[in-house]
């Protein structure tokens, strides 16, 4: 968003272009009534004085004609009231002529028309002495006079004349002057008003942006990008309001996180992540208008939903809706052309019981979901006081797990694998544990945190680092038996993984075939030709490949078997069942038959009895990893193992369940 200073200074700007505007537009407003008032005092001017004073040059060109007139008839036809008439005239002349002046001070033209009139007046006063001679008379003076007094009027008439047109000129020329000023106005006008269209659009635009920008903003504020839900700030700011109206009313949250989600965005891509988010929502949606109309449902971070239930959804109600929203392990998501099962963790508060406050109530439900994560997800907990002191726990262990590898508190045990039909130590398997504070802590509190908190790609790189450093020093003392180590999601599907494992074994010097990595069932399934790839790179490394806990999942040998890997893990819950199930021996014994046909190695994990030991034989070559032959001890321990100090106890107790020992 911008700074307030930025925003500050684009409102100058737009202040400033509106006064601009508003300056130009009185401009134009002042220049109108200006060019408005040229034009009507040009008009009133051509009406009061030049009209007028082109009448009167009009009116005293006619007296001037009809004076002349006159005076031809009173020579053609010798009558003397011609002469009277045409003198009846003269006062009119004068008259004139004074109009003429006043009208058109400017020229002083009344001097010369007087003169002209003067001479006009004399001849023809001789003109008429002449003719009034009743003896003696002058036909050749009265054509002089006649023709005198003719071109005394012609003068005077063509003064008249030069007149009006310069009268005609002056109009014209200020006329051309009025419109070529009206034009320049006009245009002015019209570039001014494109302007200020052109300005207005931009304005339009502007402004439209600035909302567009502030409802992107309002969106990305209060709803999700990937579903168009609303968010976790939305619910506080909603319920924080409706909390403080009615504080005594109750409800329910529930908090869901999908437990698989990161793996599958690691595995398929953040694309096909968002799309599970949205597929998801859509169930969901459809899920709680079948169990609870009332609900609403919020996208309360980018893994997790936050569904609200009324008042009148009971607890029994919400204990109803935690199981149905459970069931997606039952209801595989179709993303394109594949099928992605997922399970749910889900932390329940209730307000009014769990919390007085919106802040506390999330905090709770957030408590419960941790508490239903730890404890393996796919379950809803519902939040109890108990909880605070081992959130508070979780939150000391989280910091404290932050600097394990830099306060040097992590280390490896290792568990021994032994050949069944010889019980020949074959190896082990390196199990990371945490010494804080002088005592063990179980890996299963520390790795549920490290994979919450982030630190689980950090703590497998020190895993694999610390076990060739390991191999290598024990390789120094004779000792060359292969390692596996346990791989996690995160730097399985890191870009990099498989040259960073090169680096290691070139670092220390192991051979790859001395490095086993174990991946989960639950990572080989998810993208087998993702997995494959990354598979084939480790494999052109050199190392082996082994599949881990192999049975929980839902994949098969037939898809497994276009994977290069080496060694099938069977989960220690079919080993425990042995006992008591004869299914889960036909399965171990299915799994072995297909492992060998398609050339597997097959390692059995969890092996703690005689009993499970020898049914396990039946089936022929296989690697037993259990308490039975040792629990994980560290590394001296293991090391005094290899040198066969501890190897007899060992060798004896198989013996003791009919193995064979052997080294």
């Amino acid at each position: 968003m911008n700074s307030p200073r930025i925003s500050n200074l684009q409102t100058k700007q737009y202040l400033l272009t509106f006064a601009v505007i508003i300056f130009v537009s009185f401009l134009i407003v002042f220049l109108n009534v200006r060019s408005v008032n040229k034009v009507s005092d040009s008009t009133a001017t051509l009406i009061d004085k030049h009209i007028a004073e082109l009448n009167e040059i009009a009116d005293l060109q006619n007296l001037i004609s009809f004076y002349a007139l006159n005076l031809h008839q009173y020579y053609a036809t010798q009558d003397r009231n011609h002469y009277e008439l045409s003198s009846s005239v003269v006062d009119k002349f004068e008259t004139k002529i004074k109009i003429i002046d006043e009208l058109d001070v400017n020229r002083n033209v009344a001097q010369d028309m007087n003169n002209a009139m003067a001479s006009l007046l004399a001849f023809a006063e001789q003109f008429d002495l002449e003719m009034s001679k009743q003896s003696g008379r002058s036909w050749d003076r009265l054509r002089d006079h006649l023709a005198d007094a003719q071109d005394s009027a012609t003068e005077l008439t063509s003064q008249l004349e030069s007149l009006s047109e310069d009268i005609r000129d002056d109009v014209a020329e200020k006329s051309t002057i009025t419109l070529t000023e009206i034009k320049t106005f006009s245009h002015f006008q019209t570039i001014f008003s494109i302007a200020l269209i052109f300005t207005s659009v931009i304005i339009i635009f502007i402004l439209y942006g600035r909302l567009k920008d502030r409802t992107e903003l309002y969106q990305r504020a209060y709803f999700s990008d990937n579903t168009g839900l609303p968010n976790r700030r939305k619910f506080q700011e909603q319920f924080s309001q409706q909390v403080q109206l009615n504080p005594e009313r109750f409800f329910s949250i529930l908090l869901l996180n999908i437990d698989q989600l990161k793996l599958v965005s690691g595995t398929f891509g953040h694309f096909m992540g968002d799309k599970l988010l949205v597929a998801v929502t859509n169930w969901l949606e459809k899920i709680l208008q079948n169990q609870c109309p009332g609900y609403q449902l919020f996208q309360f971070s980018s893994t997790t939903w936050l569904i609200y239930l009324p008042d009148t959804v009971t607890v029994h109600s919400v204990e109803k809706v935690t199981n149905a929203l459970l069931d997606i392990a039952n209801t595989p998501m179709k993303l394109e052309d594949r099928e992605i099962r997922m399970t749910f963790s889900i932390g329940v508060s209730r307000f009014g019981k769990n919390g007085d406050s919106i802040e506390e109530l999330l905090g709770n439900a957030e408590i419960a979901l941790r508490q239903a994560k730890k404890t393996g997800g796919d379950k809803a907990c519902f939040y109890s006081r108990e909880m605070n002191t081992e959130a508070k726990q979780w939150v000391e262990l989280d910091h404290a797990l932050s600097l394990a590898i830099v306060n040097n508190e992590l280390e490896l045990f290792y568990q021994p694998k032994v050949e069944s039909r010889t019980g020949r130590l074959v190896g082990s398997e390196a199990l990371i544990r945490w010494r804080h504070d002088g005592e063990l802590i179980s890996p299963g509190i520390f790795i549920p945190i490290a994979e919450t908190a982030g630190h689980i790609y950090q703590i497998g790189q020190w895993v694999l680092e610390e076990a060739c450093r390991q191999w290598a020093e024990w390789n120094n003392q004779g000792f060359d038996l292969p390692i596996a180590i346990n791989i996690s999601p995160n730097q399985f599907q890191a870009p990099d993984f498989p040259k960073k494992v090169s680096d290691m074994l070139e670092k220390y010097k192991v051979p790859a075939s001395m490095l086993e990595l174990e991946v989960t069932e639950e990572i080989a399934v998810q993208d087998p030709a993702r997995v494959s790839c990354i598979m084939q790179q480790l494999k052109d490394v050199g190392v082996s490949l082994a599949i881990d806990d192999f049975g929980t999942g839902y994949s098969s040998l037939s898809q497994l078997k276009e994977l290069p890997v080496d060694v099938l893990k069977v989960d220690r819950s079919f080993v425990k069942g042995i006992q008591d199930s004869d299914k889960d021996i036909s399965i171990i014994k299915m799994i072995f038959d297909l492992a060998k046909e398609y050339n597997f190695k097959v390692v059995i994990e969890g092996v703690e009895t005689k009993y499970q030991c020898q049914q396990l034989k039946k089936f022929g070559d296989l690697i037993m990893q259990g308490f039975l032959f040792s629990k994980p001890v560290p590394n001296g321990d293991y090391a005094r193992i290899m040198a066969n100090k501890f190897i007899e106890e060992c060798v004896s107790l198989n013996q003791a369940s009919g193995i064979r020992a052997g080294f």
